[in-house]
């Protein structure tokens, strides 16, 4: 629902911000990411991670008052930190990662704003020998895996 997707955007954006380094989760669409891989091939997890984000936000009201999405960035940041050993955290967590850093055909790293952050050039089809050295500073691929028709 569009209350779940406030809820899941004000996660991650705390789990990878924005910050002088680049775009965060919420730039690099991760959510989108988060949202298609539930619908599709996590399906089956869908419920228990609607709980979870539901669950997250109860906790939020509970102890601080507010819905996740209307808490301060400070208390945002405490109520990740008081829920780190949930399934549900661990979860979501693992969820944003893969948003953040797979090739951009899945919905998240948009414009490739994840593969930048860790220097990753993108795959390539042919790789030459001074690209191999350890010193290279190799010039990024910037296309998805599936063609260039994905991640822009």
């Amino acid at each position: 629902t569009p209350a779940q997707m406030k809820t899941l955007v004000a996660f991650i954006d705390r789990l990878i911000p924005s910050d002088e380094l680049g775009p965060g989760a919420v730039e690099s669409g991760a959510q989108i990411y988060i949202d298609r891989v539930l619908a599709g091939p996590n399906a089956n997890e869908k419920a228990s991670f609607i709980q979870g984000l539901e669950a997250l936000d109860a906790y939020a009201k509970r102890v601080h008052g507010a819905a996740l999405t209307e808490l301060s960035i400070e208390k945002r940041d405490q109520v990740l930190n008081e829920m780190v050993d949930s399934p549900f955290f661990s979860r979501a967590r693992r969820l944003t990662l893969e948003g953040m850093f797979s090739d951009p055909y899945y919905g998240g790293n948009k414009n490739f704003a994840g593969w930048d952050l860790i220097r990753y050039p993108g795959p390539r089809p042919a790789v030459a020998a001074e690209d191999q050295a350890l010193k290279a500073d190799v010039k990024p691929y910037r296309v998805s895996a599936y063609g260039t028709q994905y991640g822009h």
